[in-house]
Protein backbone atom coordinates (compact mmCIF):
# COMPACT_ATOMS: atom_id res chain seq x y z
CA UNK A 1 0.00 0.00 0.00
CA UNK A 2 1.37 3.44 -0.89
CA UNK A 3 2.37 6.02 2.06
CA UNK A 4 0.68 9.39 0.76
CA UNK A 5 0.28 11.27 3.77
CA UNK A 6 5.12 10.60 3.82
CA UNK A 7 5.48 10.88 0.22
CA UNK A 8 3.70 14.36 0.15
CA UNK A 9 5.46 14.87 4.09
CA UNK A 10 8.65 14.64 1.56
CA UNK A 11 7.06 16.66 -1.47
CA UNK A 12 6.27 19.68 0.88
CA UNK A 13 10.08 19.53 2.77
CA UNK A 14 11.45 19.90 -0.96
CA UNK A 15 8.70 22.55 -2.01
CA UNK A 16 9.96 24.63 1.54
CA UNK A 17 13.61 24.08 1.13
CA UNK A 18 13.73 25.35 -1.96
CA UNK A 19 11.60 28.42 -0.73
CA UNK A 20 13.66 28.82 2.28
CA UNK A 21 16.32 28.67 0.89
CA UNK A 22 16.05 31.47 -1.89
CA UNK A 23 14.74 34.06 0.98
CA UNK A 24 17.49 33.30 3.00
CA UNK A 25 19.97 34.27 0.44
CA UNK A 26 18.04 37.24 -0.79
CA UNK A 27 18.21 38.47 3.26
CA UNK A 28 21.86 37.81 3.53
CA UNK A 29 22.57 39.45 -0.08
CA UNK A 30 20.75 42.82 1.26
CA UNK A 31 21.99 42.65 4.63
CA UNK A 32 25.61 41.41 4.01
CA UNK A 33 28.22 39.78 1.92
CA UNK A 34 28.16 36.33 2.34
CA UNK A 35 31.62 34.56 3.59
CA UNK A 36 33.46 37.36 5.05
CA UNK A 37 34.37 38.56 8.45
CA UNK A 38 33.08 42.28 9.66
CA UNK A 39 34.66 45.40 10.80
CA UNK A 40 33.52 48.76 11.94
CA UNK A 41 36.03 51.29 12.22
CA UNK A 42 35.10 54.41 13.80
CA UNK A 43 37.11 57.08 16.24
CA UNK A 44 37.77 60.54 15.33
CA UNK A 45 38.99 61.64 11.60
CA UNK A 46 42.82 61.02 11.59
CA UNK A 47 45.37 61.45 8.99
CA UNK A 48 46.09 58.21 6.91
CA UNK A 49 49.76 59.36 6.75
CA UNK A 50 48.99 61.54 3.77
CA UNK A 51 48.61 58.89 0.59
CA UNK A 52 44.86 58.80 1.96
CA UNK A 53 42.28 56.19 2.19
CA UNK A 54 43.32 54.02 -1.39
CA UNK A 55 46.96 53.50 -0.14
CA UNK A 56 46.14 52.16 3.23
CA UNK A 57 43.24 49.82 2.37
CA UNK A 58 45.67 48.68 -0.55
CA UNK A 59 48.84 48.11 2.17
CA UNK A 60 46.34 46.06 4.12
CA UNK A 61 45.24 43.90 1.47
CA UNK A 62 49.21 43.15 0.75
CA UNK A 63 49.77 43.08 4.16
CA UNK A 64 46.88 40.43 5.04
CA UNK A 65 46.65 39.08 1.89
CA UNK A 66 43.03 39.28 1.96
CA UNK A 67 40.51 41.42 0.02
CA UNK A 68 39.22 44.43 1.53
CA UNK A 69 35.72 45.63 0.79
CA UNK A 70 34.44 49.06 1.93
CA UNK A 71 30.59 49.82 1.57
CA UNK A 72 29.52 53.04 1.61
CA UNK A 73 25.30 52.74 1.13
CA UNK A 74 23.92 55.55 -1.22
CA UNK A 75 22.47 58.17 1.17
CA UNK A 76 19.46 58.73 -2.05
CA UNK A 77 18.49 55.08 -2.20
CA UNK A 78 19.14 52.74 -0.05
CA UNK A 79 18.67 49.94 -2.16
CA UNK A 80 21.93 51.13 -3.89
CA UNK A 81 25.41 49.74 -2.34
CA UNK A 82 28.57 51.25 -3.51
CA UNK A 83 31.96 48.40 -2.60
CA UNK A 84 35.48 49.80 -3.15
CA UNK A 85 37.87 46.56 -3.63
CA UNK A 86 41.45 46.11 -2.60
CA UNK A 87 42.91 43.23 -3.36
CA UNK A 88 45.94 41.70 -2.04
CA UNK A 89 45.17 37.88 -2.88
CA UNK A 90 44.36 37.56 -7.19
CA UNK A 91 43.36 33.70 -6.19
CA UNK A 92 40.52 34.85 -4.08
CA UNK A 93 37.14 34.93 -6.25
CA UNK A 94 36.40 38.71 -4.38
CA UNK A 95 39.24 39.89 -6.28
CA UNK A 96 37.85 39.56 -9.96
CA UNK A 97 34.86 41.32 -8.62
CA UNK A 98 36.18 44.75 -10.40
CA UNK A 99 36.39 43.17 -13.90
CA UNK A 100 33.82 40.80 -13.84
CA UNK A 101 31.52 42.25 -11.66
CA UNK A 102 29.50 41.64 -8.76
CA UNK A 103 27.78 38.30 -8.65
CA UNK A 104 24.72 39.24 -7.38
CA UNK A 105 21.30 37.17 -6.02
CA UNK A 106 18.86 39.40 -5.31
CA UNK A 107 17.15 41.72 -7.77
CA UNK A 108 16.06 43.99 -5.49
CA UNK A 109 19.51 45.60 -4.47
CA UNK A 110 22.17 47.15 -6.97
CA UNK A 111 26.01 46.74 -6.55
CA UNK A 112 28.38 49.06 -7.45
CA UNK A 113 31.43 48.62 -7.78
CA UNK A 114 34.40 50.45 -7.79
CA UNK A 115 38.82 49.85 -7.53
CA UNK A 116 40.41 51.28 -4.62
CA UNK A 117 41.32 54.12 -6.13
CA UNK A 118 38.12 56.05 -6.11
CA UNK A 119 38.19 56.02 -2.31
CA UNK A 120 40.71 59.03 -2.43
CA UNK A 121 38.82 61.78 -0.41
CA UNK A 122 36.50 59.17 1.45
CA UNK A 123 35.62 58.98 5.68
CA UNK A 124 37.95 56.13 6.29
CA UNK A 125 35.42 54.93 9.03
CA UNK A 126 32.80 52.55 8.39
CA UNK A 127 31.81 49.11 7.30
CA UNK A 128 34.94 46.92 5.81
CA UNK A 129 33.98 43.25 4.32
CA UNK A 130 37.24 41.21 5.05
CA UNK A 131 37.86 37.99 2.34
CA UNK A 132 40.61 35.70 3.06
CA UNK A 133 42.31 33.94 6.30
CA UNK A 134 41.63 33.37 9.65
CA UNK A 135 44.64 35.83 10.59
CA UNK A 136 43.70 38.48 8.26
CA UNK A 137 40.95 40.17 9.80
CA UNK A 138 43.27 40.88 12.86
CA UNK A 139 45.92 41.95 10.88
CA UNK A 140 43.45 45.14 9.55
CA UNK A 141 42.25 45.75 13.01
CA UNK A 142 45.99 46.41 14.25
CA UNK A 143 46.56 48.75 11.53
CA UNK A 144 43.55 50.54 11.74
CA UNK A 145 44.02 51.05 15.52
CA UNK A 146 47.90 52.20 15.06
CA UNK A 147 46.91 54.95 12.68
CA UNK A 148 44.44 56.39 15.12
CA UNK A 149 40.94 54.71 14.92
CA UNK A 150 39.09 52.88 17.01
CA UNK A 151 37.99 48.98 15.58
CA UNK A 152 35.33 46.94 16.33
CA UNK A 153 34.68 43.34 15.15
CA UNK A 154 30.75 42.44 13.94
CA UNK A 155 30.14 39.20 15.06
CA UNK A 156 28.36 36.85 12.32
CA UNK A 157 25.01 36.32 14.22
CA UNK A 158 23.05 32.79 13.78
CA UNK A 159 20.36 34.97 12.19
CA UNK A 160 23.04 35.39 9.44
CA UNK A 161 22.90 31.32 8.73
CA UNK A 162 20.31 28.99 8.73
CA UNK A 163 19.14 30.63 12.60
CA UNK A 164 17.68 33.11 10.09
CA UNK A 165 14.84 30.86 9.19
CA UNK A 166 13.65 30.85 12.96
CA UNK A 167 13.57 34.62 13.13
CA UNK A 168 11.97 37.63 11.44
CA UNK A 169 9.80 37.54 8.43
CA UNK A 170 10.58 33.60 7.92
CA UNK A 171 9.80 32.16 11.21
CA UNK A 172 6.44 31.47 11.03
CA UNK A 173 6.26 29.86 7.29
CA UNK A 174 9.24 27.56 9.10
CA UNK A 175 6.84 26.89 12.23
CA UNK A 176 3.98 26.08 9.98
CA UNK A 177 5.52 23.89 7.56
CA UNK A 178 7.15 21.96 10.10
CA UNK A 179 4.20 21.34 11.95
CA UNK A 180 2.50 20.48 8.93
CA UNK A 181 5.28 17.61 8.19
CA UNK A 182 5.02 16.53 11.73
CA UNK A 183 1.09 15.82 11.33
CA UNK A 184 1.27 13.96 7.74
CA UNK A 185 4.53 12.02 8.84
CA UNK A 186 2.21 10.86 11.95
CA UNK A 187 -1.22 10.58 10.09
CA UNK A 188 0.68 8.61 7.64
CA UNK A 189 1.69 5.89 9.89
CA UNK A 190 -1.85 5.74 11.40
CA UNK A 191 -3.30 5.08 8.11
CA UNK A 192 -1.15 2.09 7.74
CA UNK A 193 -2.14 0.34 10.98
CA UNK A 194 -3.91 -2.59 9.44
CA UNK A 195 -0.92 -3.19 7.49
CA UNK A 196 0.94 -3.34 10.06
CA UNK A 197 -1.22 -6.03 12.03
CA UNK A 198 -1.36 -7.86 8.86
CA UNK A 199 2.60 -7.88 8.53
CA UNK A 200 3.21 -8.89 11.93
CA UNK A 201 1.03 -12.32 11.42
CA UNK A 202 2.98 -13.20 8.23
CA UNK A 203 5.87 -13.25 10.88
CA UNK A 204 7.91 -9.14 9.47
CA UNK A 205 9.48 -7.39 12.04
CA UNK A 206 9.01 -3.70 12.77
CA UNK A 207 12.63 -3.12 11.11
CA UNK A 208 11.94 -4.83 7.79
CA UNK A 209 8.22 -3.31 7.39
CA UNK A 210 10.43 0.45 7.92
CA UNK A 211 13.02 -0.35 5.57
CA UNK A 212 10.86 -1.50 2.89
CA UNK A 213 8.41 2.14 3.88
CA UNK A 214 11.60 4.43 3.21
CA UNK A 215 12.64 2.28 0.21
CA UNK A 216 9.03 2.74 -1.68
CA UNK A 217 9.48 6.28 -0.06
CA UNK A 218 12.37 7.20 -2.11
CA UNK A 219 11.44 4.72 -4.99
CA UNK A 220 9.08 7.35 -5.74
CA UNK A 221 9.91 10.51 -4.13
CA UNK A 222 13.19 11.07 -5.73
CA UNK A 223 11.98 11.72 -9.30
CA UNK A 224 9.41 14.54 -8.06
CA UNK A 225 12.02 15.75 -5.82
CA UNK A 226 14.97 15.93 -9.03
CA UNK A 227 11.71 17.81 -11.22
CA UNK A 228 11.17 19.83 -8.52
CA UNK A 229 15.15 20.77 -8.52
CA UNK A 230 15.16 21.08 -12.32
CA UNK A 231 12.45 23.65 -12.42
CA UNK A 232 14.12 25.71 -9.74
CA UNK A 233 17.43 25.66 -11.07
CA UNK A 234 15.61 26.59 -14.91
CA UNK A 235 13.43 29.35 -13.14
CA UNK A 236 17.05 30.83 -11.01
CA UNK A 237 18.83 30.74 -14.59
CA UNK A 238 16.16 33.53 -15.92
CA UNK A 239 16.17 35.48 -12.42
CA UNK A 240 20.02 35.98 -12.07
CA UNK A 241 21.70 33.68 -14.37
CA UNK A 242 22.81 30.74 -11.46
CA UNK A 243 24.69 33.86 -9.42
CA UNK A 244 25.93 32.30 -6.31
CA UNK A 245 24.23 28.97 -7.15
CA UNK A 246 26.46 26.87 -5.17
CA UNK A 247 25.93 28.28 -1.86
CA UNK A 248 22.01 28.25 -2.55
CA UNK A 249 22.35 24.55 -3.05
CA UNK A 250 24.26 23.90 -0.21
CA UNK A 251 21.63 25.94 1.77
CA UNK A 252 18.39 23.96 -0.11
CA UNK A 253 20.07 20.54 0.91
CA UNK A 254 21.05 21.07 4.04
CA UNK A 255 17.34 22.39 4.77
CA UNK A 256 15.40 19.41 2.99
CA UNK A 257 18.12 17.11 5.10
CA UNK A 258 16.61 18.69 8.47
CA UNK A 259 12.77 18.69 7.03
CA UNK A 260 13.02 15.38 5.46
CA UNK A 261 14.70 13.83 8.82
CA UNK A 262 12.01 15.14 11.07
CA UNK A 263 9.62 13.96 8.44
CA UNK A 264 10.98 10.15 8.66
CA UNK A 265 11.34 10.28 12.44
CA UNK A 266 8.19 10.93 13.51
CA UNK A 267 6.56 7.97 11.12
CA UNK A 268 9.28 6.02 12.45
CA UNK A 269 8.15 7.04 16.05
CA UNK A 270 4.51 6.39 15.53
CA UNK A 271 4.72 3.25 13.77
CA UNK A 272 6.93 2.06 16.55
CA UNK A 273 4.07 3.12 18.39
CA UNK A 274 1.35 1.68 16.65
CA UNK A 275 4.14 -1.54 16.40
CA UNK A 276 2.57 -2.31 20.33
CA UNK A 277 -0.76 -2.33 19.54
CA UNK A 278 -2.60 -5.66 19.67
CA UNK A 279 -3.19 -7.28 16.52
CA UNK A 280 -6.80 -7.80 16.77
CA UNK A 281 -7.10 -4.15 17.36
CA UNK A 282 -4.95 -3.11 14.67
CA UNK A 283 -6.74 -5.28 12.14
CA UNK A 284 -9.86 -4.20 12.91
CA UNK A 285 -8.31 -0.13 13.05
CA UNK A 286 -8.47 1.04 16.11
CA UNK A 287 -5.87 2.12 18.50
CA UNK A 288 -5.95 0.78 22.32
CA UNK A 289 -5.78 3.37 24.80
CA UNK A 290 -1.54 2.86 25.86
CA UNK A 291 -0.96 3.77 22.36
CA UNK A 292 -3.90 6.28 21.29
CA UNK A 293 -2.67 9.00 24.27
CA UNK A 294 1.36 9.89 22.65
CA UNK A 295 -0.07 9.37 19.66
CA UNK A 296 -2.76 11.97 20.26
CA UNK A 297 0.17 14.30 21.66
CA UNK A 298 2.28 14.06 18.59
CA UNK A 299 -0.76 14.29 15.91
CA UNK A 300 -3.17 16.60 17.36
CA UNK A 301 -1.23 19.24 19.75
CA UNK A 302 0.92 19.99 16.35
CA UNK A 303 -2.47 20.57 14.72
CA UNK A 304 -3.39 22.96 16.86
CA UNK A 305 -0.34 24.73 16.82
CA UNK A 306 -0.40 25.02 12.92
CA UNK A 307 -4.06 26.76 13.36
CA UNK A 308 -2.83 28.90 16.05
CA UNK A 309 0.50 29.83 14.28
CA UNK A 310 -1.69 31.21 10.90
CA UNK A 311 -4.15 32.80 12.45
CA UNK A 312 -1.10 34.95 14.65
CA UNK A 313 0.50 35.37 11.10
CA UNK A 314 -2.81 36.85 9.81
CA UNK A 315 -3.29 39.32 12.62
CA UNK A 316 0.51 40.12 12.68
CA UNK A 317 0.13 40.66 9.16
CA UNK A 318 -2.55 43.25 9.55
CA UNK A 319 -0.75 44.75 12.18
CA UNK A 320 2.56 45.38 9.48
CA UNK A 321 -0.36 46.35 6.93
CA UNK A 322 -1.89 49.50 9.38
CA UNK A 323 1.75 50.30 10.66
CA UNK A 324 2.96 50.77 6.88
CA UNK A 325 -0.15 52.50 5.89
CA UNK A 326 -0.16 55.07 9.17
CA UNK A 327 3.96 55.65 8.13
CA UNK A 328 2.95 56.25 4.28
CA UNK A 329 0.50 58.78 5.76
CA UNK A 330 2.68 60.59 8.06
CA UNK A 331 5.62 60.72 5.15
CA UNK A 332 3.10 62.23 2.92
CA UNK A 333 2.15 64.78 5.53
CA UNK A 334 5.94 65.74 6.01
CA UNK A 335 6.46 65.60 2.33
CA UNK A 336 6.64 69.85 2.26
CA UNK A 337 8.70 70.28 5.13
CA UNK A 338 11.27 67.64 3.37
CA UNK A 339 11.01 70.07 0.23
CA UNK A 340 11.67 72.80 2.01
CA UNK A 341 15.21 71.06 3.66
CA UNK A 342 16.15 69.81 0.24
CA UNK A 343 15.02 71.95 -2.77
CA UNK A 344 16.71 75.02 -1.41
CA UNK A 345 15.88 78.85 -1.12
CA UNK A 346 12.92 79.34 -3.75
CA UNK A 347 11.18 76.09 -2.22
CA UNK A 348 11.41 78.33 1.17
CA UNK A 349 10.13 81.38 -0.47
CA UNK A 350 7.12 79.95 -2.00
CA UNK A 351 6.25 78.56 1.20
CA UNK A 352 6.38 81.43 3.54
CA UNK A 353 3.86 82.90 0.60
CA UNK A 354 1.46 80.43 1.11
CA UNK A 355 1.75 80.58 4.81
CA UNK A 356 1.01 84.46 4.54
CA UNK A 357 -1.95 83.18 2.47
CA UNK A 358 -3.51 81.23 5.21
CA UNK A 359 -3.06 84.25 7.98
CA UNK A 360 -6.47 86.18 8.33
CA UNK A 361 -6.58 89.52 7.45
Amino acid sequence: MKNKGLHLAVVIAALYAMFAGFASSILLEETTLPDSRQILVSGQAVSTGGAGLPALAQKLANDSSSVIVKQIRDLHDTKIRNLYIATGNENLPQSHWITEGYPRFSQGIQTNIYPVEDLQGKDPRGRYFIFGSDGAEDKVMEEFERVGFSVEEIPVSSSLGLGILLQGTLSSPTLVTMLLIVVLSGTSAIAQIKRYSVERLHGASKKDVLIHELKDLFKRAIPQVAALSCVGTFWLHSYNGLNQFVPLAQRVSIIFAIALGLAIAIHATVATLLWDTSILHGLKGRLGFRVAVPVAYLIRVPGILIAVSLVASAFGALQTTQEAAVAKAELNAAGDASAIVFEGEPRRKKWIVWLSSQVPG
